[in-house]
């Protein structure tokens, strides 16, 4: 079992619900997250169950995320989940270069920073451990309106399957878990709308997502698409799909969340 989990992205979603179900199995928890307020009222609520430490970061600024890695090389914990990350529904160029970048920066260069520097000390201290990163499903497939995103998410997926070959010898698996459509803030924060109450049936739970990642870890699972569907569309738009019927799909799909 785990002696120390480091959650990004800890106060919503998938990372609040991660931080719940790993303080059930008494699993001393780093939390981060950029606002102090909800870190202190997560960190107050699990401190009944375990030792609980905050981190605010904004892991978007480089010096940040260096923050983050320089506690993970004091701490060493033995489990790193990274489960920030954000992105913008609508064409590349709506949205500012800058502003794109910001993605690159939460989504991929923070979860490589992050994820050599725990392999870095666990491997250095000859410790066992599993670093998780949360990717998605959208890193499979070519996706129009939200293509630096989708972007991302096939590095971290790439990287990660590539990087566990390297570390798994040594006890150190890096692992990447594939939800679809999660019932989170994220879509708003995005830039759409939940046009029905029948679209809500098709987004799965965070406490579902994190049963599976929770599943994913203990299992030592390289890679994992969360249910069949998912598996069999990754695997119809991978292989199977003309590219441009792929492309029209999800941008009809983006545009669709975007109307209100």
């Amino acid at each position: 079992m785990f002696s120390l989990a480091l959650v990004t992205g800890s106060t919503s979603g998938i990372g609040l619900a991660l931080c719940r179900l790993l303080a059930d199995q008494r699993i001393n928890l780093i939390i981060h997250g950029r606002d102090a307020a909800k870190l202190d009222a997560l960190a107050r609520e699990l401190s009944d169950k375990v030792n609980v430490q905050t981190m605010i970061a904004d892991l978007a600024i480089p010096d940040e995320q260096k923050k983050v890695a320089a506690l993970i090389a004091t701490q060493c914990p033995d489990l790193v989940i990274n489960n920030a990350g954000f992105g913008f529904y609508g064409k590349a160029l709506d949205h500012s270069t800058e502003e794109q970048l910001t993605i690159l920066e939460v989504d991929g260069q923070a979860v490589i920073r992050l994820t050599l520097e725990a392999a870095r000390v666990l491997i250095a201290n000859g410790r066992q451990g599993v670093i998780l990163n949360v990717s998605s499903v959208a890193g499979f497939v070519i996706f129009p309106n939200f293509a630096l995103y989708s972007a991302t998410k096939a590095l971290v997926n790439q990287f990660s399957e590539s990087f566990d070959e390297e570390t798994k010898s040594s006890g150190v698996r890096v692992l990447a878990a594939c939800p679809g459509v999660v019932a989170t803030n994220f879509r708003s924060s995005a830039g759409g709308h939940q046009k029905s109450k029948n679209n809500d049936l098709k987004a799965m739970t965070a406490d579902f997502a994190a049963e599976e990642i929770w599943k994913q870890i203990i299992k030592g699972k390289k890679l994992h698409i969360f249910n069949w569907k998912y598996r069999i569309s990754a695997f119809m738009c991978r292989y199977i799909l003309p590219k441009a019927f792929v492309a029209k799909l999800m941008k009809k799909n983006i545009d669709s969340i975007q109307s209100p």
